[in-house]
């Protein structure tokens, strides 16, 4: 049987994965982004760059309200849900 860590490099994921996400960035649909996720929640954009800030609803969900703010440009992960335009 071959092991997870031959598979999947933790370290690399890790490295691309802001703090604030409810699983590993870049393990949703592929080119995906946080900001066409039901679960994110979208801030004001910064000054510098025009990018926004926002913050996983489903990663307050499963750490009791806490709330990290990280880009909207961050590649989805695997709790990736459509959003659904209103």
């Amino acid at each position: 049987m071959t092991p997870l860590t031959a598979i999947f490099d933790v370290d690399e994921a890790a490295s691309r994965t802001p703090p604030g996400m409810a699983h590993w960035a870049g393990t949703g649909p592929a080119g995906e982004q946080c900001m066409r996720c039901s679960h994110y929640a979208k801030g004001r954009a910064l000054a510098a760059g025009g990018r926004s800030q926002g913050h996983c609803r489903k990663y307050a969900e499963m750490m009791d309200g806490s709330i990290v703010k990280f880009s909207e440009h961050t590649p989805a992960c695997k709790h990736f849900a459509v959003l659904v335009a209103t």
